[in-house]
């Protein structure tokens, strides 16, 4: 019976460790942790454009187009928009491109969190798979933003 117990606390402490420390999938081989920084400025011009540049483990330009946005409806929240647009980064190997999705709180600095899904790319990110989560501001009065990002990328 001694056995048996020491048997079980064995290996539910084990399954209890695999479960702490590995919840997710495992990471294939040739995905990279990335992180860094966003400065982007609104671009004159029809709709709703935003040009900037990304700094860190990806750096480029980075250009991004608004596709929808809507209120969420909850009155609680009345200043807070949904949106979701496209967006590119061109580095010096290539371009990744992402399909955007966030939410905006309009009212004070312009606090958002943003999730970036990598949808394609050409030359070295041709390959490139992966989720950025990106938070920061975005202010409608003087049309600056800045966030940090952090993801994985694979592939590319």
């Amino acid at each position: 019976m001694k056995k048996f117990i020491t048997t079980t606390v064995a290996l539910v402490t084990t399954l209890s460790l695999a479960l702490l420390l590995g919840t997710g999938p495992v990471a294939s081989s040739g995905c990279n942790p990335v992180n860094g920084h966003l400065v982007e400025d609104l671009v004159p011009g029809p709709g709703f454009q935003t040009a900037g540049r990304f700094w860190g483990a990806i750096q480029g330009t980075y250009e991004f187009t608004l596709t929808s946005a809507s209120p969420t409806g909850d009155p609680t929240i009345s200043t807070v928009v949904h949106f979701v647009g496209h967006s590119t980064v061109r580095t010096r190997t290539g371009d990744l491109r992402f399909t955007e999705a966030g939410a905006l709180d309009t009212a004070g600095v312009g606090n958002y969190a943003d999730l970036m899904t990598i949808t394609g790319g050409t030359g070295a990110w041709a390959t490139a798979s992966g989720q950025i989560h990106l938070m920061g501001f975005f202010s409608g009065a003087s049309g600056h933003g800045e966030g940090d990002y952090r993801g994985e990328v694979c592939g590319g």
